[in-house]
């Protein structure tokens, strides 16, 4: 028998409908006038409507802006203000709200990790961090939030560069500090990244159970690269070949250097080296890593670290 929900308190009903009936243009702009939560706890069953108009926003955007696949162009100002105040509209209620494990809505919160724009992905983070924590026992991933292990795993990495010289993480925060006074090598700002590449009949068996996230339920070093090198891939396989199943190493050289953004260069090394989709995510925080590494990265040094810990604490 399932368990009977109780009508919301008229303060949160009219919240409801309020959320419920404003028009997308106009939801950043509504939800940022909620700075804190003032109304009573709800069950979050009251929230089915609300959270699916917010589903429904938030695949379209997925979609529109290929995010599961290769997000290269960013969100507009008003698309990326209404991603950032609905995930944050979403966290302040799985804060205030009873029955949370009836939440669902996984799949996109899986696809925004994907995402290109830090912020976005910070934001999601914290989202997937509070009910998390009713899994405390086990990992969010697939029998509970249908969040990707693997993905998270990549997320909390620790920094290669930064360990194999001695650097601790907090120290390369201290903006007093630059990668040339920590003596950081150049090679530190380039990504050394392997995998192995299946066979065509291997890959297609195993197509199926790959990172799919499930329906929402809402109802040796190389001399220093000259700038024309800089974060071109290396050793690509021959134009209109075939890839050959087996490992396949990717160099990219000169990224913390570059002038091109991380998803940019990404997208470059899985044209040119045909990087199957199970590795994309994992070579694109390797690429963050290595590009947080320039002089000038400060900021998204910080958006990294903070992805960091909280993935650190999602899945530990």
């Amino acid at each position: 028998k399932s368990k009977r929900v109780a009508p919301p308190h008229p303060e949160v009903s009219e919240l409801i409908n309020k959320l419920y009936n404003t028009p997308v243009d106009d939801l950043a702009s509504f939800i940022g006038g909620i700075s804190e939560w003032k109304w009573p706890r709800s069950d979050l069953g009251n929230w089915i409507k609300v959270l699916n108009k917010f589903d429904a926003i938030l695949q379209d955007i997925i979609r529109d802006y290929d995010v599961d696949k290769l997000q290269v162009n960013p969100f507009t100002p008003q698309t990326k203000a209404t991603v950032l105040e609905i995930l944050r509209f979403k966290r302040l209620l799985l804060e205030n709200s009873t029955g949370r494990k009836l939440y669902a809505s996984y799949d996109r919160l899986n696809s925004l990790l994907f995402t290109s724009d830090l912020d976005v992905l910070v934001a999601d983070l914290k989202v997937i961090l509070r009910p998390s924590q009713q899994y405390s026992a086990q990992p969010p991933s697939a029998q509970t939030t249908n969040i990707s292990s693997a993905r998270l795993i990549s997320l909390a990495q620790s920094w290669t560069p930064l360990r194999d010289h001695g650097v601790e993480l907090h120290d390369f925060l201290d903006s007093k500090k630059t990668p040339v006074e920590l003596e950081l090598s150049g090679e530190s700002g380039d990504v050394q990244f392997q995998f192995y590449r299946k066979s065509a009949e291997k890959a297609q068996e195993q197509s199926g159970s790959a990172e799919a996230p499930s329906p929402t339920q809402h109802t040796s070093a190389p001399a220093a690269p000259s700038s024309s090198q800089a974060s071109q891939p290396t050793s690509a396989p021959v134009a209109g070949a075939k890839p050959p199943s087996g490992m396949t190493a990717i160099h990219i050289p000169g990224v913390a250097t570059s002038d091109k953004d991380s998803m940019t260069i990404l997208a470059e090394a899985v044209e040119k080296y045909d990087v199957p989709d199970e590795e994309k995510f994992e070579l694109l925080c390797r690429i963050r890593i290595a590009k947080a590494l320039g002089k000038s990265n400060d900021v998204d040094r910080e958006k990294l670290v903070v992805a960091r810990l909280l993935s650190i604490a999602i899945y530990g």
